[in-house]
């Protein structure tokens, strides 16, 4: 157990495929302190998928989007069904969007074009966005600023753009993104060996902007890197992020927890 520290994972992928249950996987999780999970939408066939996650699970949410390496399937209908499900109380943001031109999986041209469109949906829905940024720094940032600028007169609840997930980018990213209003949120990524400018990264953001994350089933923080991640596994990501802000867990804990809360208008316990 962890003690009274309570934590949100604030990105992770329910539908996929794990050595357990989700029954087991978020008790597991529980069990380490973890009081909310926000399962995020990447592929059209799943999306309905995760609503049923959050109908069947009280501390599970979810988002609507489809990931740039996805970005081909991206279709009117597709924006359909994302709208459909937008509606649900549980939908708290639209992504996992962005570019990846690391990987390169859907056309670059085509990944601008479903992000785009996708930003336009989360403005008229008045959601925040949760983005995955590969090695597209600057076309991000284009397209980003705009979408910060008119988010300003259509957030109500006060909740932000949106997130930067998995952080692994540049310190100039991170700046630019923080002065654009987005939170900043850190995976197992930071546990690793070579990860040194990560964590100079980290220590620098504002407490009152950083989230945690897993993105499991994936980047499994150390000692349990090479194994599939889970939200359980969330609390070594913590260690490490309150080891290099030197701050305590509780400090952090609190922190998170409300930057979650606020960012994705998650209902109070």
């Amino acid at each position: 157990m962890s003690g009274v520290f309570h934590w949100i994972d604030s990105h992770t992928h329910l539908e996929h495929e794990y050595p357990f249950s989700v029954d087991e996987y978020l008790a597991n999780a529980r069990a380490q302190g973890l009081v909310g999970f926000v399962t995020i939408g990447t592929r059209p066939e799943s999306l309905a998928t995760l609503r049923d996650f959050a109908d069947k699970y009280a501390d599970v949410f979810f988002t609507v989007g489809i990931h740039p390496h996805e970005a081909k399937d991206f279709n009117a209908e597709v924006a359909a069904t994302m709208n459909g499900l937008r509606a649900h109380p549980k939908c708290v943001g639209v992504g996992e969007i962005g570019l990846d031109y690391y990987y390169d999986h859907s056309p670059r041209e085509t990944q601008k074009d479903a992000f785009e469109r996708q930003l336009a949906l989360a403005l008229d829905w008045e959601k925040p966005i949760v983005i995955h940024a590969r090695d597209a720094e600057q076309d991000l940032l284009d397209r980003l600023a705009p979408y910060a600028e008119a988010k300003r007169s259509r957030d109500p609840k006060g909740q932000g753009p949106g997130i930067i997930h998995c952080f692994s980018g540049t310190r100039f990213f991170a700046e630019e993104c923080l002065k654009l209003g987005f939170y900043i949120s850190f995976s197992g990524i930071v546990t690793f060996k070579k990860a040194d400018l990560l964590r100079d990264i980290a220590r620098d953001v504002p407490l009152d902007r950083i989230l945690l994350e897993t993105d499991s089933p994936y980047l499994a923080p150390v000692p349990f890197r090479g194994k599939p991640n889970q939200s359980a596994y969330l609390v070594e990501t913590a260690k490490l992020i309150a080891q290099v802000k030197g701050i305590d867990l509780a400090t952090l804990s609190a922190a998170t927890i409300a930057n979650s809360r606020r960012v994705f208008a998650l209902p109070q316990p």
